[in-house]
């Protein structure tokens, strides 16, 4: 049977890197962890105000994922390697 799966004709277009895979579970980490309670508080209407804590909890990983977003996008155009800047 699997011969006759390694022999079909049909070739995936899409190609998906390990950045894709990194980039798709930190917005999907935003949306579902963050967005209900920190980014879209107003519109679910969650009821207490939002502690010190939990406003600087919110604060601290929204800037790391977007130090992480910048990383990844750097990275994939081969502008950025782990030492630094590409010169």
């Amino acid at each position: 049977m699997s011969e006759a799966v390694d022999s079909l004709p049909i070739e995936s277009k899409i190609r998906l890197t390990k950045q894709d895979l990194f980039v798709g579970l930190g917005v999907l980490l935003l949306l579902v962890g963050f967005a209900p309670t920190f980014y879209l508080k107003p519109v679910f209407g969650a009821g207490k105000p939002l502690t010190l804590l939990v406003l600087a909890h919110g604060v601290t990983t929204t800037a790391w994922l977007a130090v992480f977003f910048f990383d990844m996008s750097a990275r994939a155009e081969e502008r950025w390697n782990a030492t630094g800047p590409s010169a």
